[in-house]
């Protein structure tokens, strides 16, 4: 209901061969370490940007939120995949974090929806109230502001987006944490519903 209809349904994972990964002007500081970019997009821009670090050595996975706002060669960095597509934007991405980026995986809001109703849904623990009036959602045909208690939630995909794009009343930190706070709850779904095909994911 609170979708804009122009948006596409895209679900695009992508590996990247070795010999086209990009080639930075310094050793990389733990070459144990592999960077997985999630980029989640809406009208073409790059709403959502999370990179994935995981070190195989320590057995250690950690997430960090980019802000979409954030400045880089005089233009705001969602922009850029707007502008020069996936390729140019992991390699200014890459520049900025110093680590190739050797995987990705681009998502718009339709297809998260439907990828967290695949799941059955996902567990969110808030540990305050979300109130945001700027957030209008349809419920019952009646126009309602988003609130959403503290405690433990169970969502459904579209209840899913509303949390994670929500950020009119917070800060663009708050919201990363929203988000990242998803996507560990999809991982632990994924591995407790053992859903290793992703033919299943982009095939519903």
């Amino acid at each position: 209901d609170d979708v804009r209809l122009k948006g596409l349904k895209t679900f695009m994972p992508a590996l990247i061969d070795k010999k086209d990964s990009l080639k930075l002007t310094k050793e990389p500081i733990n070459k144990d370490l592999s960077v997985f970019l999630l980029l989640g997009s809406h009208d073409g821009m790059g709403d959502t940007i999370i990179l994935a670090f995981s070190d195989q050595k320590k057995k250690r996975n950690t997430l960090v939120s980019i802000p979409r706002d954030l400045y880089y060669q005089g233009r705001k960095i969602n922009s850029i995949y707007s502008e020069h597509g996936i390729e140019r934007f992991k390699k200014d991405l890459s520049d900025i974090i110093g680590y190739n980026i050797d995987n990705y995986v681009t998502i718009d809001m339709y297809a998260f929806i439907e990828v967290v109703d695949v799941l059955g849904g996902v567990d969110v623990n808030l540990e305050q109230d979300l109130v945001d009036p700027t957030y209008k959602i349809k419920v019952q045909n009646e126009w309602k502001t988003l609130v959403l208690n503290k405690g433990e939630h169970h969502f459904k995909g579209l209840e899913a987006l509303r949390y994670v794009r929500s950020r009119h009343t917070t800060d663009d930190f708050e919201r990363g944490k929203r988000q990242q706070a998803v996507v560990h709850s999809i991982v632990d779904k994924v591995k407790t519903t053992n859903l290793t095909d992703i033919n299943r994911l982009i095939g519903f």
